[in-house]
């Protein structure tokens, strides 16, 4: 464990001249010849229950890296860009959620209503011209791919059809770089990340040892103590343990959990977008929650019992963190890598749930989900300092690479006064919509997100390319 604090991070960095932004004229050029070249195959999809989220971040993504002139996958990009967010129940142009236009069989006629293949989309600029928006300097990658990773295991691109992912990836030039739009399980745990490393091929995000850390909370929680960050108190139960347990044993193991506290918050060990994380009463039926107020966080006092909650979490094939819950305000915060080497913060963002919820699937994704603030509305200035210190003090502890995003709850006591942010957890592989939380914090901070995209391709450039 590092025996470096937030404190002692954050008056390093102080002394290094706080790792700032690149000139903006700077990194335009440092873009472009860190991505002049390249073919990006941006990966999404995958067999998690993330699935529906990280092809609404790949879609985003391809058409923000945008076209070349020789950018063949570009319609299919383009095409599959849109706003729809995950869990409406549709996707883009009336194809269903979940599923990819551009992942049909080879031969296969074009979705209804579809361009014919490898012509522009309806709105696209014509094949050869840059896309809307992109300027003089502007760093474009020689092509754009978007794959579609199937639950089956099989990858699908529009040029190469259906096949292994081994042999797709081997079709694509040396200087091809994997962006990953994937998320949670096979996506942020090492999985992908360990392949790709297998195979010698470069990609965006942090590599197998970090990814696998954080996508653990439990691990990620130790770390986090470690450094000085406050956690709430917690245990992990093994699926395995519940399961082979009798019901006099279940009831011993659920007596133990309700030492933790009346009101318990119950997640997924590695699981990630909130999917079968639930407040949790006692067995005894005892309710209650944080009390409300501009923007807290509270529970309804007729939640579900611990074991059902349990029963969830478990029945999703993972194992289950059990945390006290803590009253207050939502935030999370933004790190991304410079192309000096360092890495900075990027602006908090407050996160206000509606109704009374916490920020679980609907709340991230619905059109009528929680607001989220940047720059905050309800945060002190040293509480938003504290955020932007924990966050890059557990990116580099972790020794994660590209961007991450880390979230917490910010206690408030009864007399309003804000305490030390309280880890949740780390995201590796944060969504990358225009509407997330990672692109608008960038934007604050005077990043666009076509050149948030460029920038993660570019810093996954290895060095020896440029030789």
């Amino acid at each position: 464990m590092p025996e470096a604090t937030v404190p002692a991070v954050a008056a390093g960095l102080e002394a290094q001249g706080g790792c700032g932004a690149v000139a903006a004229g700077e990194g335009c050029r440092w873009r472009r010849k860190q991505t002049e070249g390249v073919t990006a195959l941006v990966l999404m999809g995958g067999r998690s229950a993330e699935r529906e989220v990280s092809l609404a971040t790949g879609r985003a993504v391809a058409r923000a890296l945008g076209e070349s002139e020789s950018g063949a996958g570009w319609a299919a990009a383009a095409e599959l860009a849109g706003e729809a967010k995950p869990g409406d129940g549709l996707a883009m142009d009336g194809q269903p959620a979940g599923t990819l236009p551009m992942a049909a069989l080879p031969g296969d006629a074009p979705p209804m209503g579809a361009p014919p293949r490898g012509a522009p989309p309806r709105g696209a600029p014509p094949r050869g011209a840059p896309p809307r928006g992109a300027g003089p300097g502007d760093a474009l990658p020689v092509d754009v791919q978007p794959v579609e990773v199937r639950p089956d295991g099989l990858w699908s691109c529009e040029q190469r059809g259906v096949g292994r992912p081994a042999e797709i990836l081997g079709s694509f030039p040396e200087r091809t770089i994997a962006f990953l739009a994937l998320h949670g399980a096979g996506g942020e745990d090492g999985v992908i990340q360990g392949f790709l490393e297998s195979l010698g091929r470069p990609y965006t995000g942090s590599g197998v040892e970090s990814s696998a850390l954080c996508m653990n909370k439990q691990y990620t929680r130790l770390l986090a103590r470690e450094l000085g960050l406050a956690v709430a108190p917690g245990r992990v139960l093994a699926a395995t343990a519940w399961g082979d347990a009798s019901a006099l044993e279940r009831a011993r193991l659920l007596g133990q959990l309700g030492e933790l506290g009346d009101s318990l918050f119950v997640k997924p060990l590695r699981g990630g977008s909130s999917v079968n994380a639930s407040g949790a009463a006692r067995e005894t039926g005892a309710g209650g929650g944080p009390a409300e107020g501009a923007g807290a966080v509270s529970q309804q006092s007729a939640t579900p019992g611990l074991g059902e909650r349990l029963e969830m979490v478990f029945a999703g094939g993972d194992d289950a963190l059990v945390e006290r819950t803590v009253s207050g305000i939502e935030a999370t915060c933004a790190v991304l890598e410079t192309a000096a080497g360092g890495a900075r913060s990027l602006p908090p963002v407050e996160i206000r749930p509606t109704g009374g919820r916490f920020f679980d699937y609907q709340q991230k994704y619905a059109a009528d989900g929680a607001l989220e603030l940047c720059p905050p509305q309800n945060l002190t200035p040293q509480t938003q300092r504290a955020l932007a210190d924990g966050a890059l003090a557990l990116h580099l502890a972790a020794g994660c690479r590209g961007a991450t995003r880390t979230d917490f709850i910010v206690p408030v006591s009864p007399a309003g006064q804000q305490g030390q942010p309280v880890l949740l957890e780390i995201n590796t592989l944060p969504g990358m919509t225009e509407r997330s939380i990672l692109p608008q914090a960038a934007r604050v901070a005077g990043l666009s997100f076509r050149e948030l995209c460029l920038e993660l391709l570019a810093l996954a450039r290895p060095r020896e390319w440029s030789r």
